[in-house]
Parts: structure tokens; C-alpha cells; sequence
């Protein structure tokens, strides 16, 4: 096991024990030994990164909001750090999601029941109200998975924060349940039906009679409490009125707050500790408040009894096992310190949102949604370099971190809160910077780099004469054709320079392509694509709009993807307007399962087709990954764009 790891693990106790604790957990989600050993090495694989990244973001403040006149109150917590446990079990939750929504999907939904979806509710439930602080885990246990009213989650909430001054009002109390249910529509879709209940408010459609998933409930609360978490209440707590000092908090740094924060969110988790707090309240027991959503799977076992299964007796994690897990981060470590190679994919949840060309420039911008929850900074052969772990919106002012991986690259992070129509923090506006730390490979670097700036611009001034070389020539040939020739020739030294410099830096590593990053395993069926000859008018593109695809999932993807490398490649201009751009990559793409198929031509203002490419279809190798297919049509692209 790498250094790192075994510091990261040791913090947050033994290596071992973390390691069961994660398998357990991800066999009690998926219910099957395979998938939760996957599950485990990848939370793995990602917990050094994403603990140092989180243990180096800058301190901010929260701030609070206005009190009719009276100031400003203390801003309440958005986010809370975990330590490297609790970061293992979120990430364990992170990593599951992907195995869900693919067991999920078509024919495999009818394997599973009303026991996996509701373990798998509670977990994104979990899941999304922890990346923000204790009053959406107030929100989102009494309000979705009980049945008690606006005014008693408030109670909880200010019992659970002792400070009534803090106290939400009752329409955002009611704003940030719409916001959790819509997270968790969008998670479940058609699965899960929306009614309207009592006075107009709207819940998810539940069994009628719940007391058969009382024990399974509660064991699910019971796992997702955070791990290591000792009871913060007295065994008797008999009143509100009694003072709480475990979840108090009265230093004037609100970075000390993390450790209440998940205090109150054991309290809120913890069904003993929960029982307590409503108990104080006067509340009706939590068993006899208990909704939990029906969802719309196959007829014959709605409101039945849960059946048995094994997922409480996970088997033993073997040595052999253990061994292919530890012996993985390992080799994921010693490739890490190696050079990246040329490109990297900038990952949110799991889909490419940018690709970085670190022979153009060092850093790169995005937005994601509130819900986003990992950003992954990978190679193109898919190996995670760095991770940050997400919280939500936030608080108004910027949150930073970065990571020094293994081969000495700096990778910073920076987050910016995004307004959004109604003035409230819709999105998160991300920037990923990447630097070399070593001299001698941060100024080759810096080398490449104004050798292509240098190059992009002979090929603009190339470009522009030939654009106009008619009617120079009708004026003044001699001159046309030298800047004709000075542009040459300086693309010609440029290049040269260029190839001097990527020898300096050295050869990339053996799994990453410098020139080629998706040449892969699926190269034979990359070379399926056919392409015809483009026409002379292509070198006179510089602004491109990529119409839509289709409607599929892989068509949609395959868009985006091209819109991505397209911006990356620096030869083309993307135009979100058809109006300003100079020709319109338009086509289909079909399929995306065994036989997926693509047609695309490049047509230009008059009508007239410059490029085209087709591939794939029936009786032809599978197309590879979208990413890797636009990877391809691009450089093919931009090859044929040069050809004069």
C-alpha cells in the first residue's frame, strides 16, 4: 500500500478496518460480494486524493442572512469537511451509484425489489443532504422519511442546533424539501410518483401501511450514520429546554464547527438518538411517522413483505481479495508518478465536462449544477489523478484547494457560487489549474506552450491570405505571395521548435498517448470510420455549430463530447448561434448499444459539403466510447483542414 493511503486510512483508524467497514457498507447497497469489492477499490483509489484536497481548501466564513433590520445573524454552515472515514463513506455512496442506475436500467430492473430501492433511497437520501450541513439532514429525515410537519423539523433543527436564533423560516424550511425531492426525482425518475397530500403539499407516493419496513429502515439509518460517531445525547433528555454543549458551538472560527456538525448529524441519523429528540419534543415515535416511498416496479410485490435476503451477513472480505484491492492502489500510485501525457479529462460524477491540452494551456473552466459531487481530473486512459469532493452551492465567497500528486504536478481547484434567476446559489462555476512543480519540466512546458500559441497564429495569418489571395493577387502578387510564404515558413519553425520541446519534456508514459490519446483497446474499431475528401473551402472554417444528433443518450453524449474536443483542439471556434458560425456539422447518430452508427458532414453557408464521416452499424466492430469517438473525428477533422 502507497505512503499516502496508509496515512490517509491510519487517521481515520486502522487500514484494515476501514477497508471492511467500506465492503460492508457496499454489500449491504448492491447486496452482491463482486460489486461491492469494485465499489471498495474505487473509494479507495480516490480517499488520498480527495482527503488531501479537502484538508487544503482555504477557511471561509459562512454569512448570514439579514434579521428584518436587526443585522446579520452568524452565517449557518454549507458544507461541513469530513475526516478520512466519513470521507471513505461517502465516497463508498459516490461509487455505488453507477452500479445502481445500470442494474437499473431495462430488463435488469425486473431482478430487483421494493427491499434494494428502498436501501437505495435512504442511501441518495443520505447521500445528498450530507454534502450539506444538518438542517437538510433535519429536512430530509423528518420530512421525506417521516411524516412530521414544518413546524416540528424546525423544532428539531433548532433543538439539534441549539441556537433558536437561527432558526430557518417556514417557506425556506418548505423550499429546501421541493429541492431534495426534485434531487431525488431526478435520481429515480419514473420510479418514484409524486402526489399531492394533505393541505395541497406535495410527497412521494408511500405504503399505506409502513410497519413492515420499520427494521429495515432503521438499519439503513443505523449503517449510513457516520462511522466512529459517539451518541452526543444524555440517556435522559426529558426536555428541549436542556442544554446540549456536544452540539454547541460558541468559537468565533467556524471551521471548529465541522466536529458539531457531525454530531448533530449522528443525532439526526442515529435511530436511538433521533427517538431521543422527538421524544423531548413531544413528538410522536419515529415508527409511527415512518413514510417510505412505493416505487412503481413489477406488479406483485407492492405491499407484500419484504423478502428475505442476505445483505445483513455480507461474506468475509478474503485475503485474496483484499490483496487485489491493496495491490491495485499500488500500481495506481506508482503510475501516478508519471507524466500525465498531453490531455486530460475533466470529470463531473463520472461524465467528461472539458478536456484540458496541456501543450496549449495550463488551466481550464466549467460549471456544474448544485448537485454535482465529484470532480475527477483524469488521464486519458481513464486513471485518476486527482479528486475533490463537492459540498452544495455554498457560502458567497470563493472555496480553493489543491493536490501535489505523486509525480510532483500541483492540481488547484477553485469554486465560485453561481447566482441564479431568483438571486439564490444555483450552480458552482469550477476551475481547474495545473502546474508543474519541477523547474526544468515547468519551463519545458511553458516552451510548448508559446511554440503553439506561436503556431496558431502563423496558421491564422495563412489562413487570412489565402482567404483573400484573389484579389491580392488582382492587386499586388509579389506581396501576397510573400506573406503568403512568411506564414509558411513560420508554421514550418514553429512546428520545429514545438517538436524540440516535446524532447525535452520526454516521451509520454506508456499508457497515454501524447499525439493519439484514444488509441486504445477498441483502435480496430476507431478505424471503422470512414471519411471522404474534404473540400477546399474547409480551410477557410474557423467557426463551427454542432447541430443535435438525435435524442438518444449516445447521440446526446456524442454531441457533447464533440463540442468539447472541438474547443480543446484550438483549430476551431464552437458557436453556440448557427447564425455566426461558418459552416454546420450536422448528422445522426443512432444506437449506442451493440451496433451503434454515425453520419456527419460538415456544410458551409452556401450549401456546399466540406467534410464527411460515417461509421459503424450493423455486421461492424462496436464503436468505441463517445469521448474516444469524437477524439478521432476531430484530429480527422483538423487533418483534413490543413490539406491544402
Amino acid at each position: 500500500m502507497s505512503l499516502s493511503l496508509e496515512k490517509q486510512l491510519a487517521d481515520g483508524g486502522s487500514p484494515d478496518t476501514l477497508i471492511e467497514l467500506a465492503f460492508e457498507l457496499a454489500f449491504f447497497i448492491h447486496r452482491d460480494a463482486a460489486t461491492a469489492v469494485e465499489v471498495t477499490a474505487a473509494a479507495l483509489a480516490k480517499l488520498p486524493a480527495a482527503a488531501s484536497a479537502q484538508g487544503r481548501r482555504l477557511h471561509y466564513h459562512p454569512t448570514g442572512r439579514e434579521n428584518g433590520g436587526l443585522g446579520r445573524l452568524r452565517g449557518r454552515r454549507n458544507r461541513i469537511s469530513l475526516g478520512p472515514s466519513h470521507l471513505l463513506q461517502r465516497l463508498v455512496y459516490i461509487e455505488s451509484e453507477p452500479f445502481e442506475r445500470a442494474g437499473e436500467a431495462g430488463s435488469r430492473l425486473a431482478q430487483l425489489d421494493e427491499e434494494d430501492m428502498i436501501v437505495r433511497f435512504i442511501k441518495h437520501l443520505t447521500r445528498v443532504t450530507l454534502r450539506r450541513n444538518s438542517f437538510y439532514v433535519t429536512i430530509g429525515v423528518a420530512r421525506l422519511l417521516h411524516g412530521y410537519s414544518t413546524a416540528a423539523a424546525l423544532d428539531l433543527h433548532c433543538l439539534v442546533s441549539q441556537e433558536p436564533d437561527r432558526l430557518p423560516t417556514d417557506d425556506y424550511c418548505r423550499s429546501r424539501k421541493k429541492l431534495l425531492m426534485t434531487e431525488l426525482s431526478e435520481r429515480f425518475g419514473a420510479l418514484l410518483s409524486v402526489v399531492r397530500g394533505a393541505h395541497g403539499e406535495h410527497r412521494f407516493r408511500c405504503y399505506e401501511k409502513a410497519a413492515p419496513w420499520a427494521a429495515l429502515v432503521e438499519e439503513c439509518l443505523r449503517r449510513f450514520t457516520p462511522w466512529g460517531t459517539a451518541c452526543p445525547l444524555p440517556a435522559c433528555l426529558e426536555t428541549p429546554a436542556v442544554d446540549l454543549p456536544s452540539l454547541s458551538f460558541e468559537a468565533a472560527d467556524p471551521d471548529r464547527e465541522h466536529a458539531v456538525e457531525v454530531s448533530r448529524i449522528h443525532a439526526l441519523l442515529h435511530p436511538p438518538c433521533f427517538a431521543r429528540l422527538t421524544a423531548a419534543l413531544g413528538l410522536a415515535p419515529p415508527a409511527q411517522r415512518l413514510t417510505v416511498p412505493l416505487f412503481c416496479l413489477c406488479e406483485g410485490n407492492e405491499g407484500g413483505q419484504p423478502p428475505p435476503r442476505n445483505r445483513f451477513r455480507p461474506p468475509p472480505l478474503g485475503g485474496r481479495a483484499r490483496r487485489r484491492i491493496l495491490d491495485g492502489l499500488t500500481a495506481q500510485a506508482a503510475s501516478r508518478r508519471r507524466r500525465p501525457g498531453r490531455f486530460l479529462s475533466l470529470r463531473v460524477d463520472g461524465y467528461e465536462r472539458a478536456v484540458l491540452d496541456l501543450a496549449r494551456k495550463r488551466r481550464v473552466s466549467f460549471q456544474v449544477g448544485a448537485g454535482a459531487d465529484l470532480v475527477e481530473v483524469c488521464r486519458q486512459d481513464g486513471l485518476t489523478l486527482a479528486v475533490w469532493v463537492l459540498g452544495g452551492p455554498g457560502s458567497a465567497v470563493d472555496r480553493e484547494a489543491s493536490i501535489v500528486i505523486e509525480g510532483g504536478q500541483r492540481i488547484a481547484f477553485t469554486a465560485s457560487p453561481v447566482a441564479g434567476e431568483a438571486g439564490d446559489l444555483a450552480d458552482l462555476a469550477i476551475e481547474v489549474d495545473y502546474r508543474e512543480t519541477r523547474p526544468m519540466r515547468a519551463a519545458a512546458l511553458a516552451a510548448t506552450r508559446l511554440v503553439a500559441r506561436l503556431a496558431a497564429a502563423g496558421r491564422a495569418v495563412a489562413r487570412r491570405t489565402l482567404r483573400g489571395s484573389s484579389d491580392a493577387r488582382r492587386r499586388t502578387s509579389h506581396r501576397c505571395g510573400l506573406r503568403y510564404l512568411w506564414a509558411s515558413g513560420t508554421v514550418m519553425v514553429m512546428t520545429a521548435l514545438a517538436i524540440l520541446a516535446l524532447w525535452r519534456i520526454g516521451p509520454p508514459s506508456s499508457t497515454s498517448s501524447t499525439e493519439r490519446p484514444w488509441e486504445n483497446a477498441r483502435g480496430d474499431a476507431l478505424r471503422t470510420l470512414r471519411f471522404a475528401p474534404a473540400a477546399a473551402a474547409l480551410a477557410e472554417v474557423e467557426r463551427i455549430h454542432v447541430a443535435p444528433l438525435g435524442s438518444s443518450p449516445f447521440a446526446r453524449a456524442l454531441r457533447q463530447a464533440l463540442i468539447t474536443r472541438l474547443d480543446a483542439g484550438g483549430r476551431f471556434t464552437v458557436c453556440e448561434a448557427r447564425q455566426e458560425a461558418d459552416a454546420l456539422l450536422t448528422g445522426s447518430a443512432t444506437g449506442g448499444g451493440a451496433a451503434p452508427r454515425i453520419d456527419l458532414s460538415l456544410i458551409n453557408a452556401d450549401g456546399e459539403t466540406l467534410w464527411t464521416a460515417a461509421g459503424g452499424g450493423a455486421g461492424e466492430p462496436p464503436l468505441a466510447t463517445p469521448e474516444e469517438i469524437a477524439g478521432t473525428l476531430v484530429e480527422a477533422l483538423v487533418v483534413a483542414s490543413t490539406i491544402r
